[in-house]
């Protein structure tokens, strides 16, 4: 076996669609696209550079519990605004009393946009993004 043969079979399974170049014909007129591979990668590194926590690790629109009229609305507002990403120019806010969802419905949101989109999203709490946004004032904590 040669030293690059060898690499490859330490590097681990090859992709039958691209073989590892990242890149797919996209038509007969050659045109190029990003292979699925490249995509579930880039989801993977995008979803754990979220700061998603641990316990909400698992959210997703497939096992938001609707139990009422009111959380199917939210979900379904939420599920379009992640579709429709970015022809949407409005925002989203989720407001209701505690154990409701909105956590839940806000990390599908992201989770949906990263992996389907490869948009960056960020998640924060509420307390830690304003500590985040006071430590910027302050001149000792070197964070702008």
């Amino acid at each position: 076996m040669t030293n690059a043969a060898l690499k490859q079979a330490e590097a681990g399974p090859v992709c039958a669609i691209c073989s590892d170049t990242g890149w797919v014909s996209a038509g007969s007129d050659g045109r190029m696209a990003r292979c699925r591979c490249f995509l579930d990668a880039r989801a993977s590194r995008l979803i754990a550079a979220a700061r998603i926590p641990a316990r909400y690790a698992s959210c997703a629109f497939s096992n938001y519990r609707t139990e009422n009229q009111i959380l199917s609305a939210a979900k379904m507002a939420a599920e379009k605004f992640a579709e429709q990403y970015p022809l949407d120019k409005t925002g989203l806010m989720f407001e209701g009393s505690i154990g409701v969802g909105k956590t839940h419905l806000a990390v599908a949101t992201i989770r949906k946009l990263m992996s389907d989109k490869g948009i960056p999203c960020l998640f924060y709490e509420y307390r830690e993004l304003l500590k985040s946004i006071q430590n910027s004032y302050n001149n000792d904590v070197h964070t702008t």
